[in-house]
């Protein structure tokens, strides 16, 4: 585990330390400059933020294919703000020119739910505008690795989004492990070795919620998982908690790298 975490923190250029949803507490975008929101704009013209992505350089973000997929029938119907701390107010707003799904997810929207957005507009960087780092193709990612999940998603499950940007520590989860929870507790596809699950298994309502779909699963400023589509806010049933499903960045470093150009 230590290789594997000295490996990306020098792939990152940061330290392995990470940083300080549903629990966590607030926080403002410096501590997690890379993170944006995702804005999608209603019939009567009002915009809101209901997803969350990552800023990969100054023309591309990486967000969830459930979040990007309206994009490839009009990008003005989606846009992203970047350099905000709080929902739907104040940083820097960039519309989306195109978006790239993963091949995979057209075929089967369980799988590789990961996108890319082209912006029409550059971001430009400040200490709260900065690119994430990604791992590199096939890392392993160990359990119990601690991570951060950050958004402004529903502070709990069927609760009101947060206004401001939040963060929970929370620890990866065996893989073997978390599809035992969810094949055992609810109708939930079959999970594919393409995600990465996180949470804490002994503490109800840590992890990601809806609106932080698409979203970053951070080790340190490593993005090493974007939050799945199908999110059960760290709720526990049956005295077992569900961790946060997220898709596993490294198994997709070499599309990202081929596609985001």
């Amino acid at each position: 585990m230590l290789a594997w975490a000295l490996t990306l923190a020098l792939f990152a250029g940061v330290s392995a330390e990470y940083s300080r949803i549903v629990g966590g507490e607030n926080t403002t975008i410096e501590n997690f400059p890379s993170t944006v929101q995702i804005e999608f704009n209603s019939q009567n013209g009002v915009w809101d933020q209901n997803c969350a992505g990552v800023i990969l350089t100054s023309t591309w973000g990486l967000s969830s294919a459930f979040c990007l997929r309206r994009t490839t029938y009009e990008s003005r119907t989606v846009r992203i703000r970047a350099g905000a701390t709080y929902r739907n107010v104040g940083g820097t707003i960039h519309y989306i020119d195109y978006a790239v799904i993963h091949p995979a997810n057209i075929e089967n929207s369980y799988l590789s739910d990961i996108a890319l957005a082209r912006t029409i507009t550059p971001f430009v960087f400040s200490p709260a505008v900065q690119r994430t780092a990604i791992p590199p193709q096939g890392s392993a990612i160990p359990d119990n690795l601690p991570v951060t999940q950050a958004g402004w998603g529903r502070t709990e499950l069927g609760g009101a989004f947060s206004e401001t940007l939040r963060y929970v520590n929370v620890l990866t989860v065996n893989y073997e492990r978390c599809s035992e929870i969810y094949r055992g507790n609810m109708d939930f596809p079959p999970m594919g070795s393409d995600w990465v699950c996180a949470g804490l298994l002994d503490v109800d309502g840590n992890g990601s919620c809806h609106g932080d779909f698409g979203g970053p699963l951070y080790y340190g400023n490593l993005t090493i998982g974007i939050v799945y589509s199908l999110s059960e806010c760290g709720r526990s049933e049956n005295n077992v908690t569900y961790p946060s499903v997220n898709t596993n960045v490294a198994h997709h470093t070499q599309w990202i790298i081929d596609n985001a150009v």
